[in-house]
């Protein structure tokens, strides 16, 4: 999973551990703005082209 704003990208990454615990997470939250600027504007046209009706 990623998600962006003007500042801050997160990507979270599911790592099942163990049968008692099968949903813990890896997180990685980067604060760049240049990068989180261009990452944003690419999810935004991957998520604008995938919602569009065929």
């Amino acid at each position: 999973m990623m998600v962006a704003d003007e500042v801050d990208v997160m990507l979270g990454v599911p790592e099942p551990t163990n049968e008692e615990d099968p949903f813990s997470a890896i997180v990685i939250w980067i604060r760049n703005e240049a990068f989180a600027r261009s990452t944003r504007e690419a999810l935004e046209e991957v998520w604008n082209s995938s919602s569009r009706s065929p």
